[in-house]
Formats: structure tokens, C-alpha cells, sequence
């Protein structure tokens, strides 16, 4: 058995999910054979090593305690304790962590990972499981100078009650210098962790709350806080004054909640991963059940993250078929890939390019970029015949012809001073005044619009306004 299937203890118990110890047979076999020396006299057996289960002591007797009642007819009730336990890991990762030491292997802690989100949290599919253990062992690699960027890591699901705390919790006890913060975001609150912190990893809980973004000042570090060497700067007290010093803000961030709403910069910053609500998993009891694994397999991911960041592969990992942000979104990710091995290079590389074909797909379906649409909607409502139109005017048309956008359903309504501001850096058109001293108003000129229509591609047969756009 030990030359065909390796020996027991490199195996999970089938039964308790503990670390398993002997050969069971299952008891299955047509041609089963029954020993006839002394010591197993009459105990079943097969020469069919397909017929043979890994278990730990207790299960093996209590298996073959039940068919040996069922051989004499007895009834058969199920023992006490012998229903599965859904997590007894860290015997199985020990004995793998020793068998690859004896064949000159590194340690594997990212399969461990892997392992001990599975028993605790549903996922709508495995790789959204797989992508969560890549970005944990990639902050433990980005502690060691590895990388130039780490994506942000947005937990979400359709409903309440489905695992998204409790996987933050995870990746919070799991990755480096971890906490988890519920309080509302700010910019400075950000910048004074990363000032008294250093290099750690925020994790934002409940984020569908505090973290939006209408608070501009947070989605600004957090989208730059992404790339190694970002700064951001902070007003100290020096004596009786205040001077402004420069803080390193480049830090891992994971954030969870019920749809959360990304500006669509920090989205291109982030990976996503979607949970389901599932009766099936267990409960997570850190004080019991998960006393210290934690604490050890972040040690692990420490130790392997110290011993991977000087290799080439894992500094510089090729990235075929990714370019530009799809490249730096994942580049980390597949160091980590590299410095793990096995399956995790085909994982990752899938992975990514699975992430960049979705990307394209929605771009390809999603609508203008805003600040293109603003344009065709200017031309859509833009009065026929009139060569002039007061802000107010343009502002409210605006907001009636697309209310998702400029009005009040997009959360953040137009202003004339946002208005004026968008055209100005996008198109370079600024507003003029006309009329007497006492009705003078102030607004846009058609011949400044319609500069501006063809930069967007409205078609040169409709520089007159219509009453359609794109």
C-alpha cells in the first residue's frame, strides 16, 4: 500500500478529517478474503488496493466494529463521535511540511491557506478562494520589496449572513501586520496608520457604509497607496507650529460589504471576490477550535515569504498576455504564484487572464466614459437654433435628460462650479457672461461646444444639436 499509495499519515482520516495513520478496508470488495493466522484469524481483507481508505486509529476499530455487527446481523447504530469534524488541520500540514523537507522542498504554507478557507467560508466558485489565498502570501512578499504594486481586495455577496466578515477576519489574522477597521474612512485616518503602522494590511469592514466615493479624499490615498513609494502628506505638530511631513502610504487594503460601490479608478485597482450564503459551513471559534493556528500559519507565510523574495522568478514574474494595468493588477499575485510552485503557477496565470478578458468584456459592453458622455449629453438638450445657454439652464437639462448620471439618482447631482471644472480640464472650454448690467448671465457658447463635439466623435453632419446622443 505504502508503494502505491504512499503511506497513511500523508493523508487526511476519511472519516474525522484528522491526521490518518492506517489502511482501512472499506469492505467493499466482491472477492474479499478473510486471514487465517492466528492473530487476524477471520478479519476480512482484499488484494485490491483500490479498496482501501486512509483513517486514524479510533475511526479504523470503529469501521470495522460496524461491519462486524453487520456480518452477525446485529443492529447497528452509529458510535458516539463518529461524525466528521469539519476542520482538524494542522496535524495533516505538519506531516506534509515534514515530508517536504525530507525530499528538499520548501514549506507550502499557501495550500494551507487554501485548505483552511475552504472549511469556513463559501465562495461562488473555487477561484475566488484561490485568489484570496495569492493576495494574503502576496503581502507577506510586498513586506520584503517584492512587487511595484498590490491590488486592493474587495469581499462582496448578494445577501447578508453569507461569510463576508468572517473571511475579512481571515485574511486580517492571516496577512502581514493585519487589523480590521469598522470605523468610517478618511484620508487622514489612512494616512496616520501607515505613519504610526508602517507597511501593514487594512482591512475595512462594512465598507458599503464608509467607504465611498463621495469620500474623495480616502479613495485618493487608497488609489495611490497601491504602488510602492506613493506618499501622501500629513500636518504635524512641531513645538507651537504645524508642518507638513511625508508619509509612505503603500499598504495592502481588503474591504467587505454588501455591494460595494467603487469609483471606477479604485476598481481598476481591485480584485473581486463573491461569496454565497451556504447553511453548510461551520462556525469559526478562535478562542476553542482555532486557538493559535492562526498565529503559526502566519508565521509559516512570514518565514516563506523571507526565503521566496530573493528568487528571479519571484521578483520579476512573467506575465504572458497581460499589459499595462492588467499587469501591474496581477503581478505580485503571480510572484506569489512562483514563489508557492505546483499548481499554483497554472492557478494564477488562469486566473489572471480570466480577469482580464472580463475587464475587456464589460468595457466593451459599458457605456461612455463620463466625461465623453457629458459631451454627446450637452448635444442632446442643447436648444436648436440658440447660440448660447446659461449654466442653470444646461446644469438642469442635464440632470432631466440623464438623471443617472448628472441628477440626483447617481448620488452625486451636477453643479455649475463641477460643471464648469469638467469642461475646463477636459475640453478647455470656460464660461463666458453676456447681457446688460442688470441681466447679465453666465454660461457656454454653441461654437465652444461644438469644438468640443468632434473631439468625441460626434459625427460632422451633427454639429447642430439634435435630440438624440450616441
Amino acid at each position: 500500500m505504502a508503494d502505491e499509495r504512499l503511506p497513511a499519515y500523508l493523508h487526511k482520516c476519511v472519516d474525522c478529517d484528522g491526521l490518518a495513520q492506517e489502511w482501512s478496508y472499506d469492505h467493499a470488495d466482491p472477492d474479499e478474503r478473510y486471514a487465517a493466522d492466528r492473530a487476524n484469524y477471520g478479519a476480512a481483507y482484499s488484494l485490491d488496493t483500490g479498496h482501501y481508505q486512509p483513517r486514524c486509529k479510533s475511526c479504523h476499530v470503529r469501521w470495522d466494529k460496524m461491519y462486524a455487527r453487520q456480518r452477525r446481523g446485529e443492529s447497528q447504530p452509529v458510535p458516539t463521535g463518529f461524525a466528521p469534524r469539519r476542520f482538524a488541520p494542522e496535524a495533516t500540514w505538519e506531516i506534509r511540511a515534514f515530508a517536504r523537507r525530507a525530499l528538499g522542498l520548501p514549506d507550502d504554507p499557501l495550500s494551507d491557506v487554501r485548505e483552511m478557507l475552504g472549511h469556513f467560508v463559501s465562495a461562488q466558485t473555487d477561484e475566488d478562494l484561490d485568489t484570496v489565498a495569492l493576495w494574503i502570501a502576496a503581502t507577506h512578499l510586498g513586506a520584503h520589496g517584492v512587487g511595484h504594486a498590490i491590488p486592493r481586495l474587495a469581499i462582496v455577496a448578494p445577501s447578508y449572513g453569507a461569510g463576508k466578515s468572517t473571511l475579512l477576519r481571515f485574511v486580517a489574522r492571516l496577512s502581514h501586520r493585519g487589523e480590521v477597521i469598522g470605523s468610517t474612512v478618511t484620508n487622514s485616518t489612512i494616512t496616520r496608520i501607515a505613519q504610526d503602522e508602517g507597511y501593514s494590511t487594512l482591512c475595512f469592514d462594512e465598507a458599503d457604509k464608509t467607504l465611498r466615493p463621495e469620500n474623495e479624499g480616502a479613495t485618493a490615498i487608497l488609489n495611490a497607496g497601491w504602488e510602492r513609494g506613493a506618499t501622501a502628506r500629513l500636518t504635524v505638530p512641531v513645538g507651537q507650529d504645524w508642518r507638513a511631513t511625508k508619509v509612505d502610504v503603500f499598504m495592502p487594503v481588503a474591504f467587505a460589504g454588501n455591494g460595494v460601490r467603487l469609483a471606477p479608478d479604485t476598481e481598476e485597482r481591485t480584485l473581486t471576490v463573491r461569496l454565497v450564503r451556504s447553511e453548510d459551513t461551520p462556525e469559526v471559534d478562535w478562542v476553542e477550535h482555532l486557538s493559535g493556528v492562526d498565529d503559526r500559519l502566519r508565521a509559516r507565510l512570514a518565514a516563506w515569504a523571507m526565503d521566496a523574495a530573493s528568487q528571479r522568478l519571484v521578483r520579476k514574474p512573467p506575465a504572458p498576455g497581460l499589459a499595462a494595468r492588467d499587469r501591474d493588477r496581477w503581478s505580485i499575485m503571480l510572484s506569489a504564484a512562483h514563489a508557492a510552485g505546483g499548481r499554483w503557477l497554472a492557478t494564477a496565470g488562469r486566473l489572471a487572464l480570466v480577469d482580464r478578458d472580463r475587464r475587456k468584456a464589460e468595457t466593451d459592453a459599458s457605456d461612455l466614459p463620463p466625461n465623453e458622455q457629458l459631451m454627446w449629453d450637452v448635444w442632446a438638450i442643447w436648444p436648436s437654433g440658440h447660440n448660447r445657454m446659461s449654466s442653470k439652464a444646461l446644469v438642469d437639462a442635464l440632470a432631466a435628460h440623464n438623471p443617472s448620471l448628472w441628477g440626483v439618482p447617481s448620488g452625486r447631482p451636477l453643479t455649475a462650479k463641477a460643471l464648469s471644472g469638467k469642461l475646463k480640464r477636459f475640453y478647455g472650454i470656460t464660461p463666458t457672461r453676456w447681457g446688460s448690467d442688470g441681466e447679465r448671465s453666465r454660461g457656454y457658447c454653441l461654437a465652444d461646444m461644438a469644438r468640443a463635439w468632434k473631439l468625441v466623435g460626434v459625427p460632422d453632419n451633427s454639429e447642430m444639436p439634435g435630440d438624440s446622443g450616441p
